[in-house]
């Protein structure tokens, strides 16, 4: 937006270019980037982890997390690159000192600001889809998650429960057997 603005008043008196020019505009991206391949290596590493547990209970957890994956591999950022962010900020830079030295500017110069700016919406547009998405799943892990694992701890304690009822069971049918053999051996003696 502000790269927008600077634009247009490019046209008008003379003013300081400088600024009216974003100063962490190279930070943003590189701390963008970061963010992007923070949560893309994060849903991976989950992903593997629940897929490779082999338990069929985690499987249905393990598919968000393989959506996840396709959505971070199939998003393209702008500003792939620390380099390539300050390349094009440098550019846009460059084409700016030169109009204000009065050399005038050409159509590729605008071309290059316009690219920069279509950029820096894609990655506001891009930060705040996975922003929402990140809330979105959130959300939904909290409901629905929640009673799944609660779903799935109350059928393993079952298991466990009815494992050590058949247990004690079995040792109670054979016990008027054992008194038997007891009673027998008190007899042979």
């Amino acid at each position: 937006m502000r790269l927008s603005i600077l634009w247009q008043d490019l046209s008008r008196t003379s003013f300081d270019w400088r600024s009216k020019i974003p100063e962490n505009a190279q930070e943003c991206s590189k701390q963008m980037q970061a963010v992007f391949e923070a949560l893309g290596s994060t849903w991976q590493t989950i992903a593997k982890t629940y897929v490779n547990q082999g338990r069929f209970e985690l499987n249905r957890i393990s598919i968000p997390f393989h959506e996840y994956e396709q959505m971070v591999d199939n998003l393209n950022l702008p500003f792939k690159t620390r380099e390539k962010a300050q390349l094009d900020y440098h550019q846009i830079e460059n084409s700016l000192i030169k109009m204000q030295k009065g050399d005038g500017y050409s159509g590729k110069d605008n071309q290059k600001f316009q690219n920069f700016t279509q950029k820096a919406k894609f990655a506001k547009k891009a930060s705040d889809t996975m922003t929402n998405i990140g809330l979105a799943e959130a959300n939904f892990f909290r409901v629905n998650r929640y009673n799944d694992f609660k779903s799935m701890m109350l059928e393993y304690v079952d298991s466990q429960i009815s494992f050590y009822e058949n247990i004690a069971n079995s040792f109670r049918k054979i016990r008027p057997l054992i008194e038997q053999i007891n009673v027998q051996q008190d007899l042979d003696k």
